[in-house]
């Protein structure tokens, strides 16, 4: 009788030890003034650069720019093809995509093209961007200004880009001017 009571006094548990149990501690780790090269086959592909790099250590890993990024890409290991910034970034490692958001800009080097809008996927594997928010594409050579009210699905290059709804005037090599 002695033994059975020592068994139930002894499987009272608090509930705040329980609690604490059950809750996994996130490990994180920080890095500060980040530059990274990403290659391919021994040729340089990007170079990213941020202020504060946060990565999560967990069941679904994921590094965070809270205080935004900034990734040349490059068409060879010398030459800058386009270039990307946003005030603040998250990479999903297990997805290989990466959100960018808050004054998202992709510029085309080599044509001067540029995108600009508030939300941007960068799927990696694919390499491609894609967004289904509002986006504007400024084109140099025509001096134009285009407005895709649904997004757009482009190449990572920004070499190639289709708008989703698009909106604006288009001038179109060929068209006839009075």
């Amino acid at each position: 009788m002695i033994t059975a009571c020592f068994f139930l006094s002894g499987c009272e548990n608090d509930d705040k030890v329980i609690q604490a149990m059950g809750k996994k501690k996130v490990q994180v780790d920080e890095g500060k003034n980040i530059s990274s090269y990403m290659s391919t086959g021994g040729n340089i592909r990007a170079h990213l650069t941020a202020p504060l790099m946060l990565n999560y250590r967990t069941d679904s890993p994921y590094v965070e720019f809270p205080k935004g990024l900034h990734v040349d890409f490059f068409k060879d290991s010398l030459i800058t093809e386009s270039v990307t910034t946003a005030k603040y970034s998250k990479y999903l490692q297990n997805d290989q995509k990466v959100l960018l958001r808050d004054s998202v800009v992709v510029y085309n080097k080599l044509t001067g093209d540029t995108l600009r809008t508030q939300l941007l996927w960068w799927d990696q594997a694919k390499g491609i961007f894609y967004t289904d928010l509002p986006v504007d594409v400024y084109i140099k050579a025509n001096d134009q200004v285009l407005h895709g009210e649904n997004g757009l699905t482009a190449l990572q290059n920004f070499s190639k880009w289709t708008l989703h709804k698009t909106t604006g005037t288009m001038i179109v090599p060929g068209d006839l001017h009075p």
